[in-house]
């Protein structure tokens, strides 16, 4: 596997190690990974947080949230957010299928944060925002992931 040199998005694929244990090892977003993180990862080995992300289940998600085919649809998702949480949805920057092309990830822009001791407060600040998003878009009958904190 090649170094990998930092400048990106971090992007991991689970492998099992020698104990047979799953474990998630760094790779190139062309090598079809499992997790991407919503850090930057520096050459300088520092990290910068720049997105919460969140993960939408189908199969956690009410029907009133899906097209025909069973597929989360993200234009139920923002006309009902439209109405209900509008500061919410402005923060979405980016929503793409999941691999299994029935539910979402939505992408919640943040000013970049450098993921250092300086910042504890704002990172715990972060979380709590992805907690409360989380709880917000499940209250809705929208079902994000609540193992996707972090």
């Amino acid at each position: 596997m090649a170094v990998y040199t930092g400048g990106r998005y971090a992007y991991k694929k689970f492998t099992l190690n020698k104990d047979g244990e799953r474990i998630a090892e760094r790779c190139y977003r062309e090598q079809d990974p499992d997790l991407q993180s919503t850090y930057l990862y520096n050459l300088d080995g520092s990290e910068i947080l720049r997105y919460i992300r969140f993960d939408i289940d189908a199969k956690n998600t009410t029907n009133d949230f899906k097209n025909n085919d069973g597929a989360v649809s993200w234009q139920k998702i923002a006309c009902e957010l439209k109405e209900t949480f509008p500061e919410l949805l402005r923060q979405i920057e980016y929503v793409t299928l999941s691999q299994s092309k029935k539910g979402l990830h939505l992408v919640l822009g943040i000013t970049p944060l450098p993921l250092n001791e300086k910042t504890t407060s704002a990172q715990m600040l972060a979380r709590k925002i992805q907690s409360n998003a989380i709880t917000i878009f499940n209250y809705l009958g929208i079902g994000a992931d609540i193992a996707g904190i972090g």
